[in-house]
């Protein structure tokens, strides 16, 4: 007689596992992407030595062709790549603790990593006018969010994630406390004045304010008008402006834009530094008074 599957359900593994392999901010995305695994087609009733690799794949070609209001057209290949990463992690999890056999070899989507995306003042001045009129009538809580984007460089989910508590204020200026960020890691984020009048103007709970299908619909109407079929022209773009700001115009050097964002690799902080060719011809130029030698010296 066939002998019953004893295996847990992939369900039940993903929700002992995580805390296990996920912390933070990153806990919260890595199990919403499991769920969502789990509720294609019953894959979370099924004992976890039976999800397959074939599985996975149809999984990935259906998000890959399913619009939401955050993925208009389907997921990306990257954020498909996100998926197979937690997947990954669940299932060589699982192999560890002998509940699998061998964890399923998905293979990786092969995408050219979309260009960095940097605002221009004029594209910044024309988000705020769009904004001011029609387009941000119902929803002004959108124009707070791009102030606090572009003057701190925080990821979406953090400025989400801010409340009355997160804001401190100290002797040395006032501070914006992230307990959980993507990477794990707690952040002390300086916030200005600026910063601190959009957060006071979403009463100090930016999350309260936000309304998902709203928020990307505005900043549909917003890239129709400024930027039209552009698609790097998203949220995140401010995270690389503030960046290259900072680089360009306050010559704040790497390591310190580093710890402002949050990056352990300083590698990632640099691609999201867009160095300016008027820059780069200013350093060329102010290096020709570092070393002053003489015609005959050269």
């Amino acid at each position: 007689m066939p002998t019953e599957n004893t295996a847990p359900t992939l369900s039940q593994f993903v929700k002992s596992a995580a805390r296990r392999l996920w912390k933070g901010d990153h806990l919260d995305r890595s199990l919403s992407k499991m769920f969502r695994f789990c509720s294609y087609d019953g894959y979370g009733q099924k004992p976890i030595d039976e999800i397959t690799a074939s599985d996975v794949y149809l999984f990935m070609d259906y998000i890959e062709a399913t619009q939401t209001a955050r993925a208009p057209h389907g997921c990306s290949e990257n954020t498909t790549n996100h998926y197979v990463a937690a997947l990954s992690k669940i299932f060589k999890h699982a192999e560890s603790m002998g509940l699998i056999a061998s964890a399923p070899a998905i293979l990786w989507r092969n995408f050219k990593e979309r260009e960095r995306r940097f605002l221009t003042n004029e594209e910044l001045a024309q988000i705020y006018e769009v904004l001011a009129g029609r387009v941000g009538k119902n929803h002004p809580w959108v124009q707070h969010y791009i102030t606090i984007g572009i003057q701190t460089g925080m990821r979406l989910s953090e400025i989400r994630s801010i409340t009355s508590k997160s804001v401190v204020r100290k002797d040395d200026g006032n501070w914006i406390h992230l307990k959980h960020t993507k990477n794990g890691d707690e952040r002390w984020v300086p916030a200005n004045g600026k910063t601190l009048a959009a957060l006071e103007a979403l009463d100090f709970c930016p999350d309260m304010h936000f309304q998902e299908h709203p928020f990307y619909s505005v900043m549909a109407e917003v890239r129709h008008h400024v930027a039209p079929n552009d698609s790097a022209f998203v949220f995140h773009a401010l995270r690389h402006t503030a960046a290259s700001s900072m680089a360009n115009e306050l010559g704040v050097n790497t390591i310190l834009i580093a710890k402002l964002l949050g990056h352990k690799d300083l590698k990632t902080t640099q691609k999201y530094v867009h160095a300016k060719a008027s820059e780069l011809q200013s350093v060329a130029k102010a290096m020709s008074g570092v070393y002053a030698l003489s015609t005959s010296q050269q």
